[in-house]
């Protein structure tokens, strides 16, 4: 590993993996687990998860900011959190001030609503939690679901409305936002990034600090980090997906609904489609 390879400590960066649930987190922490450690469980926690909101974080209630930001100081050099983290002023300056570095994924919003369906549907109530999953249910079968995690649920509001509360991280300059279509198509190009993106992140504060990595352990770095992307085991909640599912899934019905809830206007913003005619 890069950081084992660091003599001192404290030059081994800290990572915080976050995304709308369902945005393909899975890749990035699996591309981490290749250069560094998720953070190990303690009395506090028993996951190495880190997140803002309650239910699994498919709701818009936030969590109790003073116990997370305990949890997210206990955060070490050379590990990462992975989570749901959505965008606030003071979550945003502090995270920001520990100096560790947030790789932010985001997807298809459409292709985040089809997953996050196969989520509910899915007979793993251990890795696929969701604590809606019988409400949703009872409403039918594949479409009806898909239906209602456009539009919200009893409680769980519906992805637009809760990718609002994350969006504002793509206007953080210092966080690293990455598009999991982009990672599939070049998970290369990603895994540098993300490496190079570690190493800057605080280091540049101290002008002083010697560090030299050569290029030969650098290739090497992202080259576990590519492989351990491509590793199903790698993650407790990998599913297979691919770009554009929705296409596949979404019917006029379920269009009208995307875009009756300000989906077709993020979709442009985002860079997916240059209108709202798709």
């Amino acid at each position: 590993m890069l950081w084992h390879l660091l003599q001192d400590d404290g030059l081994k960066p800290k990572y915080l993996a976050s995304g709308l649930p369902k945005s393909g987190l899975h890749l990035v922490t699996a591309m981490l687990q290749g250069v560094c450690h998720p953070m190990p469980h303690t009395i506090f926690a028993s996951t190495s998860w880190w997140g803002t909101f309650q239910w699994n974080s498919f709701s818009d209630q936030w969590n109790d900011w003073e116990r997370q930001a305990y949890l997210f100081s206990r955060l070490q050099h050379g590990y990462f959190y992975k989570g749901h983290v959505g965008w606030r002023a003071d979550i945003a300056e502090y995270i920001r001030l520990t100096g560790a570095a947030h790789v932010f994924i985001y997807r298809d919003l459409r292709d985040v609503c089809v997953s996050q369906t196969h989520h509910i549907l899915s007979d793993d109530d251990e890795n696929f939690k969701h604590v809606g999953k019988m409400a949703y249910r009872t409403l039918g079968g594949f479409d009806e679901i898909l239906l209602a995690v456009i539009e919200g649920l009893a409680g769980f509001t519906g992805v637009v409305e809760r990718w609002a509360l994350y969006a504002p991280w793509l206007d953080e300059d210092w966080t690293l936002a990455l598009k999991f279509e982009d990672i599939l198509a070049d998970r290369i190009a990603a895994a540098r990034r993300i490496l190079e993106y570690g190493m800057e992140r605080y280091l540049h504060l101290f002008d002083t600090v010697p560090l030299r990595v050569e290029g030969e352990i650098f290739d090497r770095c992202v080259a576990a980090m590519v492989e351990n992307s491509r590793n199903p085991r790698a993650s407790s909640t990998f599913r297979k997906g691919t770009a554009g599912q929705w296409r596949e899934c979404f019917t006029e019905r379920h269009k009208d609904a995307f875009k009756a809830h300000g989906g077709g206007e993020w979709l442009v913003r985002l860079g997916y489609e240059q209108d709202e005619e798709w």
